[in-house]
């Protein structure tokens, strides 16, 4: 009697986190890891330069395109799943997903753009909070994970 009621509370509660929390897919966790990994290449670089003026963007160029085209296609996947768990809770949850992942882009664009027209310094790569943000969205998908 008590394992059948512990089997049934088990199913129930497994039920409800599916209901109001898309499943986790390894793609997207593997695919914003690697962009917070490029993140922190880049800020790490500027840490140690102290400064990176302008025309040292073309050095930096192939980390900040590694780190969009990963962001980008994680949100590719993170976008098809919303779709699939549209109307429901879970929905909801996944499009927040998308919308993190999201900030990280527009926030590694926004420095991207800034060091190739004025440089970048530690401080300004800070205020933008490029590292926070995208860890955010790392972490976000992490958390789904059973």
């Amino acid at each position: 009697m008590k394992r059948s009621l512990v089997l049934m509370l088990v199913l129930v509660l497994g039920g409800c986190a599916s209901y109001f929390a898309p499943p986790y897919e390894a793609a997207i966790s593997d695919k914003l890891t690697s962009a917070a990994a490029g993140v922190e290449r880049i800020g790490a670089a500027i840490d140690l330069a102290g400064a990176a003026p302008p025309g040292t963007f073309a050095k930096y160029e192939p980390d900040y395109v590694a780190v969009l085209a990963d962001l980008r296609s994680a949100r590719t996947i993170a976008e098809g799943r919303a779709a699939i768990y549209e109307g429901k809770p879970s929905g909801e949850a996944a499009k927040i997903v998308v919308n993190m992942i999201g900030n990280c882009d527009a926030a590694v664009l926004l420095v991207a753009q800034r060091h190739k027209t004025a440089g970048l310094t530690p401080s300004l790569f800070s205020n933008v909070m490029v590292r926070e943000t995208c860890a955010l969205s790392v972490k976000s998908e992490q958390l789904l994970q059973p």
